[in-house]
């Protein structure tokens, strides 16, 4: 083989390897962006669910005012409605 032969094969060899660099690089971006993505959607559904909780929270602590106020109303007419 000449030395033409040589560095010939030693450019395709280098070639190679860069597409195989940037065949690598470019699936790390892929999955970069697949798991941002997929973070971004975690972060919008535990926003949701911190939303709903705290509606929860206030809708219990509402209802749990109204039965006192009922408790206390029922008290106050005298009803035997603790005996029921």
């Amino acid at each position: 083989m000449t030395l033409k032969h040589y560095s010939a094969l030693s450019n395709n060899n280098s070639n190679n390897q860069m597409d195989t660099l940037e065949d690598k690089e470019e699936k790390y971006r892929i999955l970069v962006m697949a798991l941002e993505k997929r973070c971004a959607e975690i972060k919008r559904s535990n926003e949701a669910l911190a939303a709903r909780s705290i509606t929860i929270r206030k809708l219990i602590k509402k209802r749990s005012r109204d039965v006192e106020i009922l408790k206390a109303r029922l008290d106050k007419f005298g009803d035997s409605w603790r005996f029921v």
